[in-house]
């Protein structure tokens, strides 16, 4: 067992063989961020370190918590993403038809995520709350949710 005083060996994420295991890493405070290979790699070829990233992705989280509290009785709830090659955001609109009005408002939000909150490619993807199996994977959290909903909460 490693303690403050130990330091334990390297362990080695080789790209090449390690790029779709996903690895689950613990900060201080006992967060829990679980990225691939691929995106430690990437992350660490942007020289962005994994705290770096992490302070952008809760600040982007702000970003998109503000957006989402600007669109009234437009939204159900939003889940995120995290692949190898991009962050998704799933908007789930309160409607049963795509909401174009959302989608445009979706597609301003799209510029300020990749301009400005520096986590890599981003994108948001409006989809059926009807339909979410077929669009969102079992591995997306729920980051958003409208007040007074069952789930809603941060």
């Amino acid at each position: 067992m490693a303690t403050a005083a130990t330091k334990s060996p390297s362990k080695v994420i080789d790209q090449r063989q390690h790029a779709a295991d996903t690895y689950r890493l613990i900060d201080n405070n006992e967060e829990f961020y679980e990225r691939t290979g691929e995106q430690i790699v990437r992350a660490c070829k942007m020289q962005i370190s994994v705290q770096v990233w992490a302070d952008n992705f809760r600040a982007t989280l702000n970003t998109i918590y503000h957006w989402a509290d600007g669109q009234p009785g437009k939204i159900e709830k939003i889940l995120c993403e995290p692949r190898s090659d991009k962050v998704i955001f799933f908007v789930v609109p309160t409607s049963d038809e795509f909401d174009f009005d959302l989608g445009f408002a979706q597609a301003t939000l799209d510029v300020t995520l990749n301009t400005q909150c520096n986590i890599g490619y981003a994108e948001t993807r409006q989809v059926p709350r009807w339909d979410l199996k077929t669009f969102v994977s079992p591995e997306a959290m729920m980051i958003w949710s409208a007040p007074g909903t069952s789930a809603s909460g941060r």
